[in-house]
């Protein structure tokens, strides 16, 4: 006989020999909702302040900033790696680590850390977490996206490697440490196909290959795979298409004070704009603040 469980926050439909779960409807949080969520979420974990980490490239950078609008700004402190005034390399401010705090919230603390490959200085990060049982030195929530440089590369067999020998076990090492603790691999969204000069080809069948490799490695963990910004992505992009390229994204990213243009239209091949980013954000949101009443 046909078991469907559910909880407080579905209902269910059977139909045939399928239970059909149907999620209650999405919540669009404004900045007030927000604060009320993580105000609830810090009181449940019974510590504070809380700590959420985006880490990895350039596409979860875009995930971090889009994150960041849902908050006030009233008395947020910025700290980043690299000395702004002293360096003006636009590449090295780009990848730069920042930490946003803001005492208002509880010292709640988002942070976005420049890891764009499998190497030693995100090994290390983990390697930390991992050989600490103390809450407070961990992010409660880490959202994380390593794919779009190793594809770059063009070498599947190490990327599933270092993936499933070095970071994985690492990652499982922490989650069992920290019970609190909530990893969500964000997986990478389809693009417009591209010829990239320096490294090749960077299509839509290499990025389904990819993703199909970190879905096997992950399966077995308590890795969360993130994927339903997919689907907003792909009507952007279909977006794009039937305007033949014109249609402009003038949601600009304003960084501490400086206007990054890089995300503004379809002919950035990798970044969708951050309208859609800004629908990915609020699933998450939704997704984080589902136990909240």
């Amino acid at each position: 006989m046909l078991n469907c469980e559910m909880d407080d926050t579905e209902k269910i439909d059977k139909i045939g020999d399928r239970c059909i779960f149907n999620q209650r409807p999405l919540k669009k949080y404004a900045t007030r909702d927000v604060v009320r969520c993580f105000d609830s979420l810090s009181a449940q974990g019974q510590r504070q302040p809380m700590h959420i980490a985006f880490i990895g490239d350039s596409t979860i950078r875009q995930h971090f900033v889009s994150f960041l609008r849902l908050f006030p700004d009233h008395d947020s402190q910025i700290t980043t790696q690299f000395d702004r005034l002293a360096n003006k390399n636009l590449t090295m401010q780009h990848h730069d680590d920042r930490n946003v705090t803001s005492q208002l919230l509880g010292n709640l603390r988002i942070s976005f850390f420049w890891r764009n490959l499998i190497n030693n200085e995100l090994i290390a990060d983990f390697k930390r977490w991992a050989s600490t049982d103390d809450d407070s030195r961990t992010p409660d929530y880490i959202f994380l996206g390593l794919t779009v440089h190793h594809l770059l590369e063009n070498d599947l067999i190490t990327f599933k490697e270092l993936l499933e020998t070095s970071l994985v076990p690492l990652i499982n090492k922490s989650l069992a440490i920290h019970r609190h603790q909530r990893v969500v691999w964000l997986r990478l969204h389809t693009s417009i196909d591209q010829f990239y000069q320096l490294y090749g080809g960077f299509y839509t069948e290499t990025v389904t290959v990819y993703n199909e490799a970190i879905e096997r490695i992950l399966k077995s963990t308590n890795i969360i795979l993130w994927d339903t910004i997919i689907a907003i992505v792909e009507e952007y992009l279909r977006a794009c298409a039937l305007t033949a390229y014109t249609r402009h994204d003038f949601d600009q990213v304003l960084i501490d004070k400086w206007m990054d243009r890089g995300y503004m239209n379809c002919n950035d091949y990798v970044h969708p704009g951050m309208t859609a980013i800004a629908i990915g954000t609020q699933l998450i949101i939704n997704h984080m603040c589902e136990t909240v009443a």
